[in-house]
């Protein structure tokens, strides 16, 4: 089940990959690449993903969205989050790419995993974080074969960035 990711871009993107790998420290998890799930798109062929990447990217220029807070939670995958808030063009962006999906909350996740409400809520109040990120890029990540276990964050595979282009 592939799903398409926003990439912030190379300014924004290093800040937040330090940020992710000094939180996955702390907690004993695994650091990712920084993103912003646009969408997950279980049906679609990776080349056909691809394809239609390609094709929004051609249609849509980078992405400056604010950064509302820090926030978390005990879903695993939303254990420490920035909330993004919506900009002209996300919307439409995330249509071209996901036809017809439903509701979303955009956020970029900087920690993964199950800890303590403790733990979460201290780090969540210790955060710094930048005031927006653009976002210049989209990709696709889809877990690893045969488990296709999103948890296995060592073993995403990442396709090609790329570059929004309008």
């Amino acid at each position: 089940m592939p799903a398409v990711w926003l990439m912030p871009a190379a300014e924004d993107a290093e800040p937040l990959r330090r940020q992710i790998a000094a939180l996955a420290a702390r907690h004993q998890s695994m650091p990712f690449e920084p993103h912003l799930t646009l969408a997950s798109l279980p049906d679609l062929p990776l080349p056909e993903l691809e394809d239609r990447l390609r094709a929004a990217a051609r249609r849509f220029g980078p992405v400056r969205l604010r950064i509302q807070g820090a926030s978390w939670s005990p879903f695993f995958f939303r254990a420490l989050v920035l909330e993004a808030g919506l900009a002209p063009g996300l919307h439409a962006l995330r249509e071209a790419v996901a036809p017809g999906a439903g509701g979303w909350q955009p956020h970029v996740s900087l920690l993964y995993g199950e800890h303590t409400p403790a733990a979460l809520e201290t780090a969540a109040a210790a955060l710094e974080y930048p005031a927006q990120i653009r976002f210049d890029a989209l990709l696709w990540a889809a877990p690893a074969p045969p488990e296709q276990d999103w948890r296995q964050i060592s073993r995403w595979r990442l396709g090609a960035r790329i570059p929004l282009e309008c």
